[in-house]
């Protein structure tokens, strides 16, 4: 008996976790230059079987030389393990893919199209906010703040107000509700 109820809250706890993965991949993304430069990345993520990234920058420099530089754009899987890497970003503008959930993305500079790790400097970085929560335009982050790529940070918080906060404590009540049908069922009434 006991082991039904362990096992029934075991799963809703797993439930929630999984949705959170789920949703954090959603949203708003906005890639700040991390070498001082006023370049920036605006990124739409969308689920739609796979996350849709719709991707625009302004302000991107490539070199006139000989060595052309690519800006590749990896995602850091929300559940940790090694970075996804998501395709280039061409002359500023892409749609990517990935099945994989994310927390944040960065940007590259790296000598080919496609390498299987990242190997170049980071020149971007952001993490994914629910549309209409970006952090506040004209920043940049400092390099001395810049994670290393192998890094996997967890999402971040959004303060979505009244809404968030009734929509957990709903699920707070369902939880509750439900444990306490599930030991009406299983507890016999003493006699």
């Amino acid at each position: 008996m006991k082991k039904l109820i362990y096992s029934s809250f075991l799963a809703l706890v797993l439930l929630l976790i999984t949705s959170r993965y789920t949703n954090a991949s959603e949203g708003h993304i906005l890639l700040r230059s991390t070498v001082g430069k006023t370049t920036e990345c605006d990124v739409k993520s969308t689920l739609l079987g796979d996350y849709n990234l719709l991707i625009s920058c302004s302000d991107l420099t490539y070199s006139v030389s000989e060595d052309l530089v690519y800006y590749v754009v990896w995602a850091n899987p929300v559940v940790g393990g090694n970075v996804v890497r998501l395709g280039d970003l061409g002359l500023g503008r892409a749609l990517l893919k990935t099945k994989t959930p994310f927390g944040s993305l960065f940007v590259t500079q790296e000598k080919t199209k496609n390498p299987k790790s990242p190997t170049g400097s980071t020149v971007m970085r952001g993490n994914v906010t629910t549309i209409g929560t970006s952090a506040r335009p004209g920043t940049t982050i400092a390099p001395d703040n810049v994670q290393e790529p192998e890094s996997s940070p967890s999402p971040t918080p959004s303060s979505g107000g009244i809404g968030s906060i009734l929509k957990s404590s709903g699920v707070v009540i369902a939880i509750a509700v439900f444990l306490i049908i599930l030991m009406l069922i299983l507890v016999k009434p003493f006699k």
